[in-house]
């Protein structure tokens, strides 16, 4: 298994390497710690806005 990444699990998800493990070509943990964060947190916002508006959506209904 080498860090290239984000592999596929055995569940066919994305499994992420572990937070602050670098990427194995001398980059920092904190760099690729950023790199999720950046990738990650617009999803997080995303769901969250869609799950504040179905819970508005299910509460006028």
């Amino acid at each position: 298994m080498g860090s290239h990444g984000a592999d596929h699990g055995p569940d066919g998800g994305f499994r992420l390497p572990a937070v602050g493990a670098g990427s194995g070509d001398g980059e920092p943990g904190a760099r690729s710690e950023r790199k999720v964060e950046h990738y990650v947190t617009p999803i997080l916002a995303k769901l969250d806005v869609d799950s504040r508006t179905a819970a508005v959506t299910h509460a006028i209904a």
